[in-house]
């Protein structure tokens, strides 16, 4: 009888369809909430959290450069010592929910680490070590560029990575070409080269804006080698190498954190630690890779992207209002025009299918809704005329 049933529905919705009257079609909605519309509310949600994530954690961590406390590769070192809980809390939240044991996590958790045969320890360890260095790398050259530059400048040229992802991943893993990224890649080089004229070739904040794009490169370098070694991954894995990275960091890197106090390259007071700064500016870089790894498959990668975008204006508007730091207009037009290339490069490869799709659509109707006399009668108006 179901079948039966489901077999009539479309009978009776060309029905409805045909009759404008008939009770069906009356109290048919208008629109409705589908999939793609929740995904896309998630989306804006998304992006709205990763903008005042983004902008926190930058201004928090450029407040924890004090007298007393002038590390950026401590701070980063102390910041990566917060991502080993990830594995601990997945484990503990589906054990809770009874699903899979520790040991089915760890098993599945390692395969995106297996060869085309079997898992080996060689290449197991080398692909961490080099995603270890290069988290290292990238969120040092931030934290030191927040100590050179205001926020608002470090954001901007660190959302540039989307740019150079896009290269990567056209040089490294033969990605489609499309000419309007290449665009968007011109419009983030000028914002760049703004950027270093406006502070001025040689000064302080010119070294700001190289050590800036370096972890903008070195983020993108990332993504790129996570796409390309990695792939796709499910949540236990992503944590368990979220766990690894971090772990490894703790275990590797501590000697060079005593080496630079030691040396006074950083300048470390135990007595005078901003912990009202340092603990925030930790949490929220959990609270971030949470939501670029975990919250961001309930949506479309667009909002990623659009997140970092949208946490350019705001970090320019905190740093005017709480900080005092006035934006000149050739400052403004670099990032304006970085804002403009991470927009473009955001864009699919069919955004101008979808845009027109609509007036498409109304074309056809209008050609179907046409007599068919009329239609012959135009056409041998057309060839009398020729």
């Amino acid at each position: 009888m179901t079948s039966t049933a489901s077999a009539s529905e479309p009978s009776s919705a060309w029905e409805d369809a045909d009759n404008p009257a008939s009770p069906a079609q009356a109290y048919k909605p208008f629109c409705e909430f589908t999939q793609f519309h929740r995904k896309c509310l998630w989306g804006v949600l998304l992006a709205i959290l990763i903008a005042v994530t983004w902008v926190a954690f930058s201004e928090l961590a450029q407040n924890a450069s004090q007298p007393g406390f002038d590390a950026p590769f401590a701070l980063s070192y102390f910041c990566t010592i917060w991502v080993i809980v990830f594995l601990p809390v997945y484990m503990i939240m589906v054990n809770v929910r009874g699903k899979k044991s520790p040991k089915d996590i760890l098993r599945d958790g390692l395969r995106i680490f297996q060869g085309p045969d079997e898992f080996k320890r060689g290449p197991f360890a080398g692909k961490i070590a080099i995603f270890c260095l290069v988290w290292s790398v990238t969120i040092f050259t931030y934290i030191k560029a927040l100590g050179l530059l205001a926020a608002a400048d470090a954001t901007a040229l660190y959302a540039t990575n989307q740019s150079f992802v896009y290269m990567l991943s056209w040089i490294v893993l033969f990605e489609k070409f499309v000419a309007m990224r290449i665009l968007a890649m011109i419009f983030s080089i000028t914002g760049i080269v703004l950027f270093a004229y406006v502070d001025g070739f040689g000064s302080q904040a010119m070294w700001g804006v190289v050590v800036a794009v370096a972890a903008s490169a070195g983020i993108a370098t990332y993504k790129v080698l996570l796409k390309k070694l990695v792939g796709a991954a499910t949540l236990g894995q992503i944590s368990l190498f979220l766990t690894l990275i971090g772990t490894i960091n703790t275990a590797c890197l501590w000697p060079v954190v005593l080496a630079l106090y030691y040396t006074g390259v950083e300048v470390i007071d135990w007595n005078q630690l901003p912990w009202q700064f340092i603990c925030p500016t930790a949490a929220l870089t959990v609270v971030y890779q949470i939501l670029i790894n975990y919250v961001a498959v309930l949506t479309y990668p667009l909002f990623t992207g659009l997140g970092l975008a949208m946490a350019i204006p705001i970090c320019a508007v905190a740093d005017s209002v709480w900080k005092g730091r006035e934006f000149l207009g050739m400052k403004i037009a670099a990032l304006v025009l970085i804002c403009i290339g991470l927009l473009l490069i955001l864009l699919p490869e069919n955004w101008h299918v979808v845009i027109l799709k609509p007036f498409r659509v109304k074309q056809q109707r209008r050609d179907t809704e046409q007599p068919v006399g009329e239609t012959l009668r135009s056409r041998l108006h057309r060839t009398t005329y020729m």
